[in-house]
């Protein structure tokens, strides 16, 4: 098993614009092999894997180039896991939620383990 923490996101400057909002940068993708799992950063989660992010949808971004990469290079596509605190897994409709959003596909807490993906209950069987 190979797990990727997917690192921290540190950016110049000038990536950001005036009003604040974080503009993507344009660079290449660099990956030797698949990975297993990844684990996101984030701030909370809803109880469906829809999360809620810090970065302004830089690992979005991140995570759906990877998606493609896996696609193209015919790897598995890596399961992702969202770690929190019960107290950061909200009730579905309590954040917002676009279409570019990458949810995770389990979450684990002090609770437990909760898949919110088939990829993630196939998984566990």
């Amino acid at each position: 098993m190979k797990v990727s923490p997917f690192p921290t996101p540190s950016l110049p400057q000038n990536q950001y614009e005036k009003r604040g909002k974080f503009t993507p940068p344009t660079s290449t993708l660099i990956c030797s092999g698949d990975a297993d799992r990844g684990v996101p950063t984030w701030l909370a989660s809803e109880k469906s894997g829809s999360r809620l992010g810090s970065s302004e949808g830089y690992y979005d971004l991140f995570l759906k180039n990877y998606q493609e990469l896996t696609k193209k290079r015919r790897w598995k596509q890596p399961l992702l896991i969202g770690l929190s605190y019960s107290v950061q897994i909200m009730e579905e409709g309590a954040m917002p939620v676009t279409p570019f959003d990458i949810p995770v596909d389990a979450l684990v807490s002090p609770a437990g383990f909760t898949p919110t993906s088939t990829a993630a209950l196939r998984r566990c069987d």
